[in-house]
């Protein structure tokens, strides 16, 4: 059976980000191999793509692009679901930092 490998895991501060992300497969030795990239936003999973490789094109969603909020964790993953041997995957992660916004601890006070 296969696993997900993780190719990018990171968290952002106070600002939010503007991002490309393109998953790509290096060129030969993947034909044949069927893979699914998972993109997820604390924890929460926004993007799955079913990536076949019988022709050797890419995947058709990519490049995405996303806007990850501040204070939240961005994780891009991939799984080969033909072989469960994993070949040459990586991801591509571009863009700009914008704006700052101040976190407080909000509690709940009782009257």
């Amino acid at each position: 059976a296969s696993t997900e490998v993780t190719l990018f895991e990171d968290s952002t501060n106070s600002q939010y980000l503007v991002l490309t992300i393109d998953v790509r497969r290096g060129t030969g030795g993947n034909v044949g191999n069927d893979y699914v990239h998972h993109i997820y936003i604390n924890g929460i999973e926004v993007l799955e793509e079913y990536d076949s490789t019988v022709n050797d094109s890419p995947p058709s969603l990519y490049p995405v692009k996303i806007i990850l909020p501040p204070f939240a964790t961005l994780k891009v993953t991939t799984e080969n679901i033909t072989s469960g041997v994993d070949k040459n995957i990586s991801a591509v992660i571009m863009g700009s930092v914008h704006g700052t916004i101040e976190q407080f601890d909000l509690e709940l006070k009782s009257e």
